[in-house]
């Protein structure tokens, strides 16, 4: 749903209060919104997700220094093994999202024939790209930071990776897009 929300909106044109309102049930799902139409609007965070992209090493640490910020705060992490393994978190989503090739079946388009008809496809979901399976994020937090992690323990995490891959997703489509129209000169 963010994907396509943020697909859909130019966020130049959204002034920073042009969120859902919040309440005291919002979920994180209303949060990222929120978050996504801010970080959206930073041509800075556009500018480092498209450079990324396009393989410049720099941009991928400074936009890690900005998401890892951002991810602190927004899950509220501030605990001593936070600030150790949301960083890694953070790395491998970005990897996931802007780094690693696309997804072989759909060779990225998203969609595959299924039955004589395009569906998203089955195994990346319509994504384009396919995610980091769990034992990989558990592995890369063991290596970065020497602690091994639980079953119940990694859930959490892996809830930000998703998050953080899915929020990635939606500014690099958005950049991207945003991109082409100024290229075309619309």
């Amino acid at each position: 749903m963010l994907e396509s929300l943020l697909s859909a909106l130019n966020p130049g044109t959204l002034p920073l209060d042009h969120a859902p309102a919040s309440g005291s049930r919002v979920s994180h799902g209303a949060k990222f919104e929120r978050a996504a139409f801010s970080l959206a609007q930073l041509d800075n965070v556009s500018q480092l997700c498209v450079r990324t992209i396009a393989g410049d090493e720099k941009a991928f640490y400074d936009l890690h220094g900005v998401m890892t910020t951002f991810a602190l705060d927004h899950f509220e992490a501030h605990s001593k093994i936070s600030r150790e393994i949301m960083p890694v978190v953070v790395a491998v989503a970005l990897h996931d999202a802007l780094v690693s090739g696309n997804c072989s079946k759909c060779n990225g388009t998203g969609q595959a024939l299924h039955k004589e008809k395009l569906t998203d496809c089955p195994q990346c979901h319509g994504a384009g790209k396919i995610l980091s399976p769990s034992w990989h994020v558990r592995n890369a937090i063991k290596e970065a930071t020497g602690r091994k992690i639980s079953n119940e323990r990694i859930r959490p995490w892996l809830f930000y990776h998703y998050e953080l891959y899915r929020l990635l997703r939606g500014i690099s489509s958005t950049s991207c897009r945003d991109l082409i129209l100024k290229a075309k000169g619309e």
